[in-house]
């Protein structure tokens, strides 16, 4: 709050704004959000009597429940029935987690704006590409799941040699979405098949946390996540068990020696995002700065 009162003061007009929950809570619920330091004032007056009055969790609620998440969506209750189709006490940590993420900038992080994007601001780009957008159209989330357990099953029933425990590979990825006009989800795959710093899946040893996103039309796999291992000792084991020069890892590891935490990330393929949003086959063409014989750099 004191850095953003001495942002404003030194332009000599109002900025940036400061609060914490509390007076996020009335600013939403009690007050209008014009910006003015008498507005403030009021705030943080009104921020002190509501903690003298409520828990800091009966706060917290409020404030869940009056935040924007999104496409005028206010509330986690109606945000988790708009994103997921289903109530907030049914999320599970990683569609809470998504929610999270987007109360500091909704229309920026949205999941839903990608292709929507693409399909208002390059209509008229998609169309030189002759993209055919009514398949891009009806591409709304949520998106179904399935284990990779399920995955495999659905695959040897349409002819795959695949077994449990292989990756799945381009031609899998293709066949398993060959009737599919939706992104797909499959998740918890074989251990061996995935990288070292996967975390382990309590439900199967035998598998990991993680997913990865497919998508239709022959396109496969464009984004790639997991939980990551925040154990030092298995993480290490992990690593041994794959060959993998301990050594190399060092810096890694001292991430976990020296403190962690519970923590996922992901990796989104952005040239094979724009390949299949544009209708293009040839990741070649995708490339911003391809790599050539006579050039590396950029």
């Amino acid at each position: 709050m004191l850095r953003a009162l001495v942002a404003n003061l030194r332009a000599g007009e109002t900025r940036q704004g400061g609060s914490t929950i509390t007076q996020q809570v009335v600013k939403n619920v009690l007050l209008d959000p014009t910006r003015s330091y008498e507005r403030k004032i009021r705030e943080t007056i009104l921020a002190r009597r509501l903690e003298q009055n409520l828990t800091k969790d009966e706060i917290f609620g409020l404030y869940l429940n009056h935040i924007c998440f999104g496409h005028g969506r206010y509330g986690v209750e109606e945000a988790a029935r708009y994103y997921f189709g289903k109530p907030a006490s049914q999320l599970d940590l990683a569609e809470a987690a998504l929610l999270a993420g987007l109360v500091a900038a909704p229309a920026r992080f949205s999941p839903r704006h990608s292709v929507e994007r693409a399909l208002e601001r390059c209509a008229e780009e998609l169309k030189v590409l002759e993209r055919d957008t009514s398949r891009l159209e009806s591409v709304k989330p949520p998106f179904p799941r399935i284990s990779y357990s399920e995955a495999v099953e659905e695959l040897k029933a349409a002819g795959s040699e695949i077994e449990w425990g292989q990756d799945l590979g381009a031609t899998d990825e293709a066949l398993l979405m060959e009737k599919r006009e939706l992104p797909l989800f499959v998740h918890d795959y074989p251990k061996q098949a995935k990288a070292f710093y996967m975390k382990e899946n309590p439900a199967d040893p035998r598998t990991v946390l993680c997913d990865d996103l497919l998508v239709p039309e022959g396109y496969g796999e464009i984004i790639g996540g997991s939980q990551r291992e925040d154990d030092l000792e298995r993480l290490r084991a992990r690593i041994r068990e794959q060959g993998l020069p301990e050594e190399s890892y060092a810096w890694y590891l001292d991430l976990r020696r020296y403190g962690t935490f519970p923590h996922s990330g992901f990796g989104l393929g952005i040239e094979r995002a724009v390949a299949w949003i544009t209708g293009r086959h040839h990741i070649r063409e995708l490339i911003p700065f391809p790599r050539l014989m006579n050039r590396l750099h950029p």
